[in-house]
């Protein structure tokens, strides 16, 4: 374990600065396989496949990815679509303006069905939203005073797929980009699997799960990173 903890340490702090592209990984991965010399025993077509789910295996492990939507309301409108990248909605706000937005509790349909008929209540101020697949909706539904009044959807964020040697891991930001290098670990230890390597593939996937574990000590240690926190 102390060799695994210095061989971590050592090969973090000569991460790159910069954010780490499909290219890079696939070039790292390569040299942890020990098939850096043509020809290749796996293809660039198949870790670059790998690439994309270690990326998100470690997104969906960390939520480390956020973003936000603002959604116009419509009188008496009850369900909305959201975007395809919503892995999470986390916290949801309401207003005619943005001093006037205030937070909105879930509610899921379960706890809707304990109310009576409360799909044909008429038009009012939502209180409350509730999830379902790839829409959002509020209950009430809006009254003609929250026509065009801003919904704004906050939430942690699936990551975009890099397809191209130059696409950089985790949407390029940077406050994680040192990070995208456990997507290697994760390659290397799908590939060692193939090959009947236990062992190996023991060791990368512990490495793996060693960078996923610190940046999400990490993040923690930074306050205002902290999206996740119960709404104040």
């Amino acid at each position: 374990m102390k060799r695994l903890a210095a061989l971590w340490f050592i090969i973090f702090s000569c991460a790159l600065c910069h954010a780490i592209t499909l290219g890079e990984t696939e070039t790292k991965a390569r040299y942890l396989l020990r098939d850096n010399v043509t020809p290749y025993r796996y293809s660039s077509a198949l870790i670059y496949e790998m690439a994309r789910e270690g990326q998100d295996d470690m997104v969906g492990r960390t939520w480390c990815l956020d973003n936000k939507i603002a959604v116009a309301l419509t009188t008496g409108t009850t369900e909305y679509t959201i975007p395809s990248d919503v892995l999470s909605v986390y916290r949801v706000t309401i207003g005619t303006s943005p001093a006037s937005a205030k937070y909105i509790e879930e509610k899921t349909l379960k706890q809707l069905d304990g109310k009576a008929d409360w799909s044909g209540v008429l038009p009012s101020t939502p209180s409350c939203y509730f999830l379902s697949y790839n829409r959002i909706g509020v209950n009430p539904p809006p009254a003609a005073a929250f026509n065009n009044a801003a919904l704004t959807v906050y939430y942690a964020q699936k990551a975009s797929s890099v397809t191209a040697t130059t696409d950089n891991l985790l949407n390029n930001i940077n406050i994680i980009s040192p990070y995208a290098q456990a997507v290697a670990y994760y390659i290397a230890s799908r590939c060692y699997g193939l090959d009947g390597e236990a062992e190996k593939e023991k060791w990368a996937w512990a490495l793996y799960l060693d960078i996923v574990n610190t940046m999400q000590s990490q993040l923690l240690r930074r306050p205002n990173y902290k999206w996740w926190r119960e709404p104040q």
